[in-house]
């Protein structure tokens, strides 16, 4: 009779384990899809839900799975050591398991993570996830592709990063990761920003945004709105740029992770200095300093703003890389420089508001032959993308050089 009795709560214990790991699985899911829509808190709420169920209980698939996500939201927050602790411990676990579930996810963590904090050696991370998800047609591969993308990004290989870009999305709709495939259709409007083609980031921003606004908002909003601001100052849309530039801040500030209020707070500083709204333009960039990023575009405008000192001392605190290269150039005036070394990353459009800027010293220093190569190439991107505003700008400088 014991044998009896035992078999049916034995068999209960399967049935708890197995509705803890659904619901630890289900808590996931529902963390990504508030992630996505931009709820943070919430989507914390979830997470924790999940470390619950599965912390303090033998070693399963699922616990992989949420030790590998609870490093990815520690990235995404910036947490980039607790991160790379999450990671090493979901792979860990993985090898204890013999299991390749999960791995992509936790080195594209531990590789995305090792990069933020300047180990380049993520990138073969990165690559490694890349190659382990896409040999199992996993759809992990397509995020892997898109963090792959941002770190070298991050290092100023824009060239290389927008390939990867479209790559990922290639394999997110083949493979059937559709959260990652409309992540990664915001983050192509940078791309398509970044290297001249206005029209098609103007098109896809609006397209991004009436989604959004129709009821499926999305994280990446607030960098898409900062983008079609971008485009509607240069175009001579103050009243839409302010008003993009605003709600990309407002956005930023709900998400609460650095990586987006970033974005947002650089667009706004820029517009305001060139509005000559000085006190706007320096509060933005006193709270973008201490979050890291953008440095060359606060050091651009770093002398306008009275914040050089503390400029140069955020550029020291930040891993090397080109952006910071072209952010010292700048600090240093070697603005025709740092023009000639934002064009080699591939942003034609930083590459020629730096070079306008390089025009104007140049000009003022009786440097005319040089103001002028610097206008020329200035404004010919300016004309293909249509900025009427930097064409008067560049016209008007070109014509008091004559």
């Amino acid at each position: 009779m014991k044998a009896d009795r035992q078999g049916p709560v034995a068999e209960q214990g399967v049935v708890e384990v197995a509705e803890r790991k659904g619901a630890a699985e289900a808590s996931l899911l529902l963390a990504d899809a508030r992630w996505f829509r931009g709820e943070r808190d919430h989507s914390r709420e979830h997470l924790a839900r999940a470390q619950e169920l599965v912390g303090g209980r033998r070693a399963s698939p699922a616990a992989v799975r949420v030790l590998a996500q609870v490093g990815r939201y520690r990235m995404l927050a910036d947490e980039n050591e607790k991160a790379i602790v999450a990671a090493r411990q979901a792979l860990t676990l993985a090898d204890e398991l013999a299991i390749d579930e999960s791995r992509p996810l936790a080195l594209n963590v531990l590789g995305t993570s090792r990069v933020h904090l300047g180990d380049l050696g993520g990138i073969a991370d990165l690559e490694r996830a890349i190659e382990i998800a896409a040999g199992a047609n996993d759809p992990e591969a397509a995020r892997a592709y898109n963090n792959l993308g941002a770190a070298l990004y991050a290092q100023g290989d824009l060239r290389r990063s927008f390939e990867l870009w479209r790559e990922g999305k290639e394999v997110a709709d083949r493979l059937g990761n559709a959260t990652v495939a409309r992540y990664i259709t915001g983050v192509v409007i940078w791309a398509d920003h970044d290297t001249g083609e206005w029209d098609a980031a103007l098109r896809a921003a609006d397209a991004f945004i009436a989604e959004c606004e129709a009821g499926s908002p999305h994280y990446l909003e607030g960098d898409v709105q900062g983008i079609r601001a971008r485009i509607l100052f240069a175009r001579d849309d103050v009243d839409g740029a302010l008003a993009a530039s605003a709600r990309a801040v407002e956005l930023g500030r709900k998400i609460k992770d650095p990586q987006a209020l970033r974005p947002a707070l650089g667009v706004q500083m820029r517009i305001n200095v060139r509005l000559g709204r000085i006190a706007e333009a320096r509060a933005a960039a006193r709270e973008l300093l201490p979050l890291g990023g953008v440095m060359y575009e606060l050091a651009l405008v770093a002398d306008a703003l009275g914040l050089r000192d503390e400029v140069r001392a955020a550029i020291a605190e930040r891993p090397e890389n080109r952006w910071t290269q072209a952010a010292r150039l700048l600090l240093d005036g070697q603005l025709d420089d740092a023009a000639e070394l934002l064009g080699q990353i591939g942003d034609q459009s930083s590459a020629a508001d730096v070079g306008l800027q390089a025009a104007k010293a140049l000009v003022a220093q009786g440097r005319r032959a040089e103001a002028d190569a610097q206008l020329v190439k200035a404004l010919a991107f300016y004309r293909s993308v249509g900025a009427n505003r930097y064409i008067r700008e560049a016209e008007t400088l070109l014509a008091a050089t004559a």
